[in-house]
């Protein structure tokens, strides 16, 4: 059957997932770091005001839902063909995603979660101390663990694998260049860093880690919950990413999970030791601008051009 799930996957993901919620975070932990001082910290106060950073953030959250509305509203379908590798069984098709379906990427539940983050902090730093419940810094804290690193993670994956195999299934007439695809794939790191280098700094808590991983668990289970619910050319099952695809041979399944999860648990950890980097390389705007660009540098894409580090 083409919609078994392996084993060795399934106790990947159960080991890892129920790993995490042995080590959730206390809520005691959390409002230790989720103070109304953390979202009102600025890295540069002399140039950036409280008000200016509630400004710049709510900016940011306004440009990202204006893009997820417009993909919701448009009458523009987007077409995305699947782009299995060889040794899978699927057959090649095309999935249409339209409406609300737009928004069931992964790329778009990080973008979407990357929006609400920076709402809730723009109105955290606008609000007087006194007036914001503390549910709402948990939230907004809690919104910014996990969207900070997944943002990077999709735009390295998209970078170093989707692309590149996407270039040998599909060809160079794809949808990855796109601009709603390009904004969505690059600025969400860009953002991301701008946050910690420019705006605020919030911190990552390392121990909190365990927050991203659970998000990433409950994409992989939506994921396979919906392999037969693709609005696709040809009966499922059917995936929108090829390194969910479960015919593939051997324990590639299972270590296409665990590479995502290395890559998104090292974001992380960067994301949590970035202020620290940046006080070693220097705290001024040249070496935070130089951070920017080394970061959106390494895992951005804007072009076919192959990539040297593509992994297949």
């Amino acid at each position: 059957r083409l919609d078994r799930i392996p084993r060795h996957t399934l106790a990947l993901v159960a080991f890892f997932t129920l790993a995490c919620l042995y080590f959730f975070p206390s809520i005691e932990s959390v409002d230790a770091l989720a103070t109304h001082e953390t979202f009102t910290h600025r890295v540069f106060p002399n140039i950036v005001s409280v008000q200016a950073l509630a400004y710049i953030r709510g900016a940011i959250a306004i440009f990202c839902f204006w893009v997820s509305i417009g993909a919701s509203l448009s009458s523009k379908p987007h077409d995305l063909t699947s782009s299995y590798l060889p040794e899978s069984k699927l057959t090649q098709t095309t999935i249409r995603l339209q409406g609300i379906s737009s928004q069931f990427p992964y790329t778009s539940w990080c973008w979407n979660i990357l929006s609400l983050s920076f709402a809730v902090n723009a109105y955290i730093a606008l609000t007087p101390e006194s007036e914001v419940p503390q549910w709402l810094l948990r939230a907004g804290f809690l919104l910014y663990e996990i969207a900070t690193p997944n943002a990077m993670l999709v735009s390295f994956v998209v970078k170093y694998a989707i692309w590149p195999t996407v270039l040998k299934t599909v060809g160079e007439n794809h949808t990855l260049n796109e601009p709603r695809a390009l904004v969505q794939h690059n600025l969400n790191t860009v953002f991301a860093v701008v946050e910690v280098a420019f705006l605020g700094g919030i911190p990552l808590q390392q121990s909190h880690m365990p927050l991203a991983v659970i998000f990433g668990s409950v994409y992989i289970l939506f994921t396979w919950s919906m392999m037969y619910s693709w609005n696709a050319k040809h009966p499922g099952p059917h995936f929108i990413y090829f390194f969910f695809d479960i015919t593939l041979p051997g324990f590639f399944p299972s270590i296409a999970i665990l590479a995502l999860l290395v890559v998104q648990t090292t974001f992380y950890s960067l994301f949590a030791a970035a202020a620290s980097l940046l006080d070693v390389v220097g705290g001024g705007l040249v070496s935070h601008g130089l951070f920017v660009l080394a970061l959106s540098g390494l895992v951005c894409r804007l072009t076919n051009m192959k990539s040297p580090f593509a992994v297949v």
